[in-house]
């Protein structure tokens, strides 16, 4: 399996998003000098990124390599936007938070936990509206693989033997 990036999980959570809430226009994180697409909307934000465990390592022998996989918690912030926003962010939590959620998402990617409550967030825009805004935060688990060189010995080469109980004067 190909090591899961930031944008795989991302992804696994707009197909999530646009699942439970089909007419949602769902982008990814804060751009500046760009407009919020058209309500309703639901921006995605990564927030943190949490080592579970101490990694385990896998020796590739052929290509000299160590393959660190690493447990992972991934937080991702969840801004909804327009007149459903509170509807559409209490759908997301109750799903979330289901066997139905978890079953939502790829084997490689699962969800952890959200928030209990959303929080409400107006938010004011440039043309001095107000924009109602509902604010979610999803953790995600998946594993991280990190492949570093490693240099090990595999093959002997010349070598001398002295015997030990030879004795030199």
């Amino acid at each position: 399996m190909p090591a899961i990036t930031l944008d795989d999980c991302v992804d696994a959570m707009v197909d999530y998003l646009t699942t439970v809430s089909p007419v949602a226009n769902c982008v990814r994180g804060y751009a500046n000098r760009v407009p919020l697409p058209a309500d309703p909307a639901i921006v995605i934000s990564d927030t943190t990124r949490t080592v579970l465990e101490t990694p385990t390592a896998v020796w590739d022998d052929p290509n000299g390599a160590v393959i660190l996989t690493a447990p992972m918690k991934l937080g991702l912030q969840l801004d909804f936007y327009g007149a459903t926003a509170g509807d559409v962010s209490h759908a997301v939590k109750t799903s979330f938070k289901s066997m139905w959620g978890a079953s939502q998402f790829p084997d490689y990617i699962k969800p952890l936990y959200c928030d209990d409550a959303a929080s409400r967030a107006p938010l004011v825009t440039g043309e001095e509206q107000y924009n109602d805004r509902w604010i979610l935060n999803c953790y995600l688990q998946y594993n991280s693989d990190v492949t570093v060189t490693q240099e090990y010995f595999d093959t002997v080469g010349d070598t001398a033997c002295i015997p030990a109980d030879l004795f030199y004067h």
